[in-house]
């Protein structure tokens, strides 16, 4: 996949109590997607 493409289908990170949760114990990152 592009690098383009990315910016398309990635529109902002997700800041919920469990993405938070799940960056800190697993180093995972949430997105909102088109």
């Amino acid at each position: 996949m592009s690098q383009e493409r990315l910016y398309k289908v990635l529109l902002a990170p997700r800041m919920t109590e469990k993405s938070v949760a799940a960056t800190e114990s697993a180093n995972q990152y949430v997105f909102k997607v088109a």
